[in-house]
């Protein structure tokens, strides 16, 4: 994981630990010491001054990139591991997806308090994404269906459904617009936030998809994409892994 300005960047692993670099002085800046399990989940505040963890400690933690100390700890009640974690574009908060089917959203200034939570999927919460625009949250679950949230106050936008097996990833377009979605089928669903109504389904995986990108061709415009414009080979472009899962 890395800052927005390419600075920082952030890496952890089965050793426990986590090391900040700084990428313009090509040095380790700090190891990061406190989780008791792998690594499995890793991100860089856009602002760049907070790095969070998720470990198979089943733990969220986060710690400041100033001075590498651990800034708070969130456990999980017991719970399995958290499954997917992601800030808002402003840094202002971090959401956190659980195998408990909820999302919770903390905030990233001290003491750091839980700001809401976003029920309603009725099983593990696999995925969670937030658009450019700070507007909506967009989560996917193995109750297989996608669902986009409203950032402030957390209420439900849409559920969403036409998977058939677990959601896996999902993903914004830049201007907040459309929302892909994944699952461990092998196929790829692009949806319209505003209406819920499914756009395109795309073929072609003999197994699970694990990873999402957006890129555009000349058939959008400031990141919106109609749908005479959506080809396949012009709209998502597919980080492919077969799924290794460490849980």
């Amino acid at each position: 994981a890395h800052s927005k300005d390419g600075k920082i960047l952030a890496s952890g692993g089965e050793d426990h630990a986590v090391i900040v670099w700084d990428l313009e002085e090509g040095v380790q800046k700090h190891t990061l010491v406190g989780h008791h399990g792998s690594l499995c989940l890793l991100a860089v505040s856009p602002l760049g001054n907070l790095v969070a963890t998720g470990s198979l400690d089943r733990s969220i933690r986060m710690w400041s990139v100033e001075d590498g100390e651990q800034r708070t700890y969130v456990g999980s009640n017991g719970v399995t591991h958290s499954r997917a974690l992601c800030f808002l574009p402003n840094g202002s908060a971090i959401a956190v997806a659980s195998a408990d089917n909820i999302t919770r959203v903390y905030s990233t200034t001290d003491p750091y308090p839980l700001v809401t939570e976003l029920k309603g999927h009725r099983n593990t919460v696999h995925s969670i994404a937030v658009s450019i625009d700070g507007q909506y949250y967009a989560t996917g679950s193995a109750d297989l269906s996608v669902r986009t949230w409203f950032v402030g106050g957390g209420k439900m936008n849409r559920a969403m459904w036409g998977h058939t097996e677990t959601v896996n990833v999902v993903a914004f377009t830049p201007n907040g617009g459309q929302v892909a979605s994944a699952s461990t089928k092998g196929f790829v669903l692009l949806w319209d936030v505003a209406s819920g109504e499914m756009m395109r389904i795309f073929g072609g995986h003999n197994n699970s998809v694990s990873g999402l990108r957006f890129f555009f061709g000349a058939g959008s415009e400031q990141g919106h994409l109609n749908a005479e414009d959506i080809s396949d080979a012009d709209v998502v472009e597919l980080l492919v892994a077969e799924m290794m899962r460490i849980f």
